[in-house]
């Protein structure tokens, strides 16, 4: 669903995106060791279903302030995010300089087509303005063979549907200011798998790649993550 009332939400939300990395800049909720941690797990993930080499090139979408592809060993790295700039200059110890920073909106990723061998995407596409452009313009830049990385929280049908409503009607100040978009699991896996072949898809309350004082902790707890069904869910498609 393209509403036209998403655009408003999703200015907000890169607004307010930027006034949260803001707030963290003095006391960040995660190291650099946190990051490499990270990275250690993603590249694990790529190492087995692609043989990244020193000449290998990966994107990494919407990475903010928790760059993963900055701590990948043995490729040429690239990072893209509409705000990529003020990041670099929030959080610039965390930045690799060897990784190639640009800004720019995923639906129109200027790069060229298959040209990377491997896109990670972790928390982006409920942030993205157009969901299905996003996963077409991913599938245009990676090589044949490519591999996607792609994490994004799915929740119940009920909620997904008064996230929908709220739009339709023009409440798009919902208490998720952050997420222009929700999706339960069968319509996140049915964007995917038309352009990427599932290679392994991993769903759990607990996130893998969670940082900071909550390591292993669930995605959310208690009653209303119950009422919401919430789980982080990990896509590994080829293409």
């Amino acid at each position: 669903m393209d509403h036209p009332k998403i655009l408003e939400k999703w200015r907000d939300a890169q607004v307010l995106e930027l006034e949260v990395w803001r707030h963290l800049e003095k006391t960040p909720p995660f190291t650099m060791e946190d990051l490499k941690k990270r990275a250690k797990v993603i590249y694990g993930w790529l190492q087995l279903f692609i043989n990244l080499e020193q000449d290998s090139r990966v994107l990494e979408i919407g990475g903010a302030g928790m760059p993963v592809v900055d701590y990948l060993p043995n490729c040429i790295k690239y990072g893209t995010d509409p705000l990529a700039y003020y990041y670099s200059k929030i959080f610039p110890e965390l930045k690799n300089s060897q990784t190639f920073y640009f800004s720019s909106i995923v639906e129109q990723i200027p790069l060229k087509q298959e040209s990377f061998h491997a896109v990670i995407a972790l928390n982006v596409i409920d942030h993205c303005l157009y969901p299905k452009k996003t996963i077409e313009e991913i599938f245009r830049i990676l090589i044949p063979g490519g591999i996607l990385i792609l994490s994004v929280d799915v929740y119940s049908g009920i909620i997904n549907f008064m996230q929908k409503l709220r739009i339709g009607i023009g409440i798009i100040r919902d208490n998720d200011t952050l997420h222009p978009w929700r999706f339960t699991l069968p319509e996140i896996l049915k964007m995917l798998r038309s352009k990427f072949t599932p290679l392994n898809v991993y769903m759990s309350v607990y996130d893998p790649l969670s940082m900071g004082p909550k390591k292993g902790w669930p995605v959310k707890s208690g009653l209303v993550a119950k009422i919401r069904s919430e789980k982080r869910t990990y896509y590994i498609g080829k293409k």
